[in-house]
């Protein structure tokens, strides 16, 4: 394994992976990221998630051919009851509502080996390389140089796993 953030993500039981682009090529920055917390706080309202349980991974891509800017994102934390192909159908018309351009989401396919979806090299082969293939080529450029944003929840679940097997040292107590 070469990079062990990336282990640590494909350990995540995604539910979505989304690409999401935007009218206006100058929209700044901050307002980039307001539409897609705008996004995230419908899904999570529509759903009775509270935002900050959301956990997302939030990637800040120029496009190959015309290097106009567009996100990627994977997220998790919803309710297995919101996995379906018509939300998925939802949170691209959501997209559109809170100013968004063309959205593409897709439900993230967790019955593939996380890290072999994730990273390159994949086992993928036959039908399910055709199906998968615009997410895996869109997945495999984690790795490299990109501007990556975590959810605070997606630190703490990583951060959570990290401390699995180490011993935590106790303060000593004051006699009572």
């Amino acid at each position: 394994m070469h990079n062990p953030e990336l282990h640590a993500l494909a350990s995540i039981n995604w539910q979505f992976f989304g690409t999401f682009t935007f009218k206006r090529e100058r929209t700044p920055e901050g307002i980039r990221r307001s539409m897609f917390f705008a996004l995230l706080r419908t899904q999570a309202g529509s759903f009775g998630v509270h935002f900050k349980k959301l956990i997302w991974c939030l990637r800040r891509e120029s496009g190959e051919s015309t290097g106009r800017l567009h996100y990627h994102a994977i997220i998790a934390g919803l309710p297995p009851n919101s996995v379906t192909t018509r939300n998925c159908h939802a949170i691209c018309s959501q997209w559109e509502k809170v100013g968004g351009g063309i959205a593409r989401v897709t439900q993230y396919n967790s019955s593939l080996d996380g890290l072999d979806y994730i990273l390159k090299g994949s086992g993928l082969t036959g039908s399910a390389a055709s199906r998968y293939a615009g997410d895996y080529h869109e997945l495999t450029k984690f790795g490299g140089s990109c501007d990556v944003t975590l959810s605070e929840s997606c630190i703490r679940v990583l951060d959570g796993r990290r401390l699995i097997g180490q011993r935590r040292i106790q303060k000593p107590r004051k006699a009572e």
